[in-house]
């Protein structure tokens, strides 16, 4: 498969309207392969995340990295990662589009994320994976993210 040229971008708070479809899909993605908390991700709006992204950027530093295919003209990947006054950085959200995995698009983001989080003074960096999603372990494990704890939520 030919990788149409991508553009990257990294910025702010600016990104986030234009990174929404994209955020839906990784949303649509965690309901579908959610084994108990289906319900949670389809009551999950996309201005409920974006005030939630507003808040810890606002107690902090956020970026915002997103894949631009050139062709298309049109966004196929973001990444935003945060660090807290504190110096805690984390993944804070991650998607590629089906269609761009497997093409190093992912792995861009992720060197940016890190590049950024250095440059932010974390000194500790994390990223969650939710149930179902599992099979992100094998990514992240690339960039040293190994699993810690292991966090339970009743089911109500």
């Amino acid at each position: 498969m030919l990788t149409p040229p991508i553009r990257y971008t990294q910025g702010g708070e600016e990104l986030l309207d234009i990174i929404q479809p994209l955020w839906e899909g990784l949303n649509e993605h965690h309901k579908e392969h959610s084994p108990h908390f289906r319900y949670e991700y389809e009551a999950y709006a996309f201005r409920i995340r974006k005030s939630m992204f507003r808040e810890k950027a606002g107690s902090g530093n956020m970026s915002i990295i997103m894949a631009e295919d050139e062709t298309r003209r049109l966004p196929v990947a973001y990444c935003i990662v945060t660090v807290s006054e504190s110096g805690q950085g984390e993944i804070e959200s991650i998607f590629v589009e089906q269609n761009y995995r497997g093409t190093g698009v992912g792995n861009h983001l992720m060197q940016m994320a890190l590049a950024w989080m250095e440059q932010s003074g974390a000194n500790v960096k994390t990223v969650a994976i939710a149930a179902g999603n599992e099979q992100a372990v094998s990514f992240y494990a690339r960039y040293a993210f190994f699993p810690r704890q292991t966090l339970l939520k009743q089911k109500t």
